[in-house]
């Protein structure tokens, strides 16, 4: 008779704990459809903040409120130009879901 493994239900380490907190909160960033929509428009490139405002039928205190959201996580960057704010997206935007991921990875495989 094979005997199989039952799960592991020990706690992780608080090393890999404050990883999966991390992963958690920077993709709590993508949870919203607000975000979502303004990524999915900077797609095409450069756009001010009224553009974006436009766009989505949003007041401009709400799309400023998910545009910093967006900046502090490092989706997105802001180039000033006089009293204009202009957001595009990062280089590294796909850098981030490929490391967000590869993480995750090596946190499983870590626990193997």
């Amino acid at each position: 008779m094979i005997k199989l493994k039952c799960c592991d239900f020990s706690k992780p380490d608080e090393r890999i704990d404050i990883q999966l907190k991390t992963i958690a909160s920077n993709y709590k960033v993508l949870a919203d459809p607000i975000r979502l929509k303004i990524l999915y428009l900077l797609r095409n490139g450069e756009l001010c903040v009224c553009e974006i405002t436009e766009a989505l039928g949003l007041s401009q205190p709400k799309i400023s409120y998910h545009l910093k959201i967006l900046t502090d996580s490092g989706l997105i960057q802001r180039r000033s130009d006089w009293t204009w704010s202009y957001y595009s997206l990062t280089e590294g935007l796909k850098d981030w879901f490929q490391n967000k991921c590869s993480i995750l990875k090596l946190i499983e495989e870590e626990e193997r």
